[in-house]
């Protein structure tokens, strides 16, 4: 079962309703298997099952996990001597103590196995880190490094394994771990599922473009660190005393047992890490791609793409421009305004006369613009010229006033706007 952790009341940097935590079936079956497989003795330290010297047996359902998640197994075989070996392949590499050896990227180590050895002993003892298991006996240790990578079928693996060795059952643990003062704090709401992009979308901070005043350079600046939320006390058919009871806190909440939702019919997006960019229209963009931008690129490379500042295409005047164009004259000409003004007082042609009565209305009304990408925009501004209103000049003085250069991110969505990796993800995923 996938979840939703929702903040309950405000608090610094988190709106009520806030979702600090998207978690996907895969990582609550992870989670739920490291607090079984690495369950510590509360006197030693220790892994419970594991022996006097802090080792685990060989083939115990923790060393299934390991092998699932890691790049490379490490064993030791002999005082100063060990392998390494890239469970991807099986291919293993010899070494000796403290002299250099070519590992499997190419790359010139040496490892002082001796002293590693002891890191990690005294790692796995530290109450503030407690370190990673190791395996085998003592002169033969194994111990796992590199990347580690968890998915789906990773984890099943590794549960097949824990109900194989430990006898613990993967649907007992479907559920995220949580205690009475998180269940006071926050609302775990059960969603049906949940994919690994949704969940990275989710939990994003909100970004918006700002103007950095020493470089003068368009940088993401963090403004919520949250902008997903859900508004609980609005949850399709939730029972009307849990409901009341949410807010209060007094006791803990927990609806995991009793409802399951789907995450497109509760969950509220906010900023979205830009201003004005509508995801549906991000998708047809890229989908589409009208311009042959994206043809070929990944997910980077077709952000890189959208934000580059390439393009030449025309935005829309604000009023303040448009009234600073109308006050102005061509060469030899008069103001556009009083140009504009006598057309809609007296010129012979009815329709000329209806639209610089119009053009004289827009100029004059604050906090409109004028948009010249909309194609009846165009037509009332070629009208115009063709009825004598305006002149050739003056049309290409109101275009020039809107051809600007920036990015295909900025024509689609609007000046200052940027695209983010986590939009191309969520609306193209790998």
């Amino acid at each position: 079962m996938s979840e939703l952790m929702v903040k309950v009341g405000n608090s610094t940097g988190y709106h009520d309703g806030a979702c600090l935590h998207a978690f996907t079936d895969c990582r609550v079956l992870c989670c739920q298997a490291q607090n079984k497989l690495f369950e510590k003795d509360s006197y030693t330290k220790n892994c419970k099952r594991a022996d006097g010297e802090g080792l685990l047996p060989v083939g115990d359902a923790a060393q299934d996990y390991y092998e699932q998640t890691h790049q490379f197994r490490f064993q030791r075989t002999g005082s100063n001597t060990a392998t390494v070996t890239r469970l991807s392949d099986g291919d293993t590499i010899a070494f000796e103590s403290n002299e250099p050896f070519v590992q499997h990227d190419g790359k010139t180590v040496q490892m002082d196995i001796l002293k590693w050895m002891q890191k990690k002993k005294d790692r796995r003892h530290s109450k503030e880190h407690g370190g990673m298991p190791m395996f085998g006996t003592v002169g033969r240790e194994i111990w796992y490094g590199g990347r580690t990578t968890i998915d789906d079928a990773k984890v099943a693996n590794i549960w097949t394994a824990i109900e194989n060795k430990l006898g613990l059952d993967r649907n007992a643990h479907k559920k995220w771990p949580v205690g009475n003062l998180d269940i006071k704090h926050f609302l775990n709401v059960p969603l049906a599922a949940l994919t690994d992009k949704q969940a990275q979308f989710i939990e994003q901070p909100g970004m918006l473009p700002r103007l950095n005043s020493e470089t003068g350079l368009l940088e993401p600046q963090m403004v919520e660190k949250r902008t997903s939320r859900v508004e609980y006390d609005s949850l399709p058919g939730l029972d009307p005393a849990i409901r009341r009871m949410i807010p209060d806190r007094l006791l803990p909440v927990d609806i995991r047992d009793l409802y399951l939702f789907e995450v497109g019919e509760i969950l509220v997006e906010g900023i979205m890490n830009s201003p004005f960019l509508v995801l549906e229209d991000l998708k047809a963009e890229i989908t589409n791609d009208p311009l042959g931008l994206y043809t070929g690129l990944d997910n980077s490379e077709i952000v890189e793409a959208i934000n580059a500042k390439s393009r030449t295409y025309k935005a829309p005047i604000s009023s303040a421009e448009l009234l600073a164009w109308a006050a102005q004259a061509s060469a030899g000409e008069d103001p556009r305004i009083l140009k504009l003004q006598e057309a809609a007082a007296s010129h012979a042609v009815k329709q000329i006369k209806g639209l610089a009565w119009a053009a004289v209305k827009m100029v004059e009304r604050d906090a409109t613009s004028l948009d010249l990408n909309l194609s009846d925009r165009q037509a009332m501004l070629d009208a115009l010229v063709a009825g004598g209103a305006l002149s050739a000049a003056d049309k290409a003085a109101l275009e020039s006033l809107a051809t600007v250069t920036g990015s295909r991110a900025e024509e689609l969505f609007g000046k200052g706007v940027v695209v983010y990796q986590s939009h191309v993800d969520h609306v193209r995923p790998l």
